[in-house]
């Protein structure tokens, strides 16, 4: 894994001891929004479909469009080097929003 994360990643890797909380906030972070964005969506749902969908359309979203306060960057671009173009296409198209949000049309401050 180190030798992956040497090879592959595009900046340092933290490795951390488990219950670490200093290097461990981002992923806590993270975790926490995505159960309650699930809790929002899924309720107390256990269809395995949804919850794959529901857990990629999040990923999609964290990856792509939260700055992280620490690195003043988005995960993606942070970790690939760019950030996917596609990602709030799918993200609308998956919630069923498209008569709400355009989806030719990226909204200010969305990449």
């Amino acid at each position: 894994m180190k030798k992956y994360c040497e090879n592959s990643i595009n900046g340092r890797h933290i490795w951390t001891s488990v219950h670490h909380p200093q290097t461990m906030g981002k992923l806590s972070n993270m975790q926490k929004g995505l159960k309650r964005f699930l809790k929002h969506r899924l309720g107390r749902s256990t269809n395995m479909r949804d919850n794959d969908e529901n857990i990629s359309a999040y990923m999609d979203f964290y990856n792509n469009a939260t700055t992280v306060s620490t690195t003043r960057s988005v995960p993606a671009e942070r970790y690939r080097g760019f950030i996917d173009e596609g990602w709030y296409t799918r993200l609308v198209k998956m919630l069923k929003l498209e008569s709400v949000l355009p989806i030719d049309h990226v909204p200010e401050g969305v990449t």
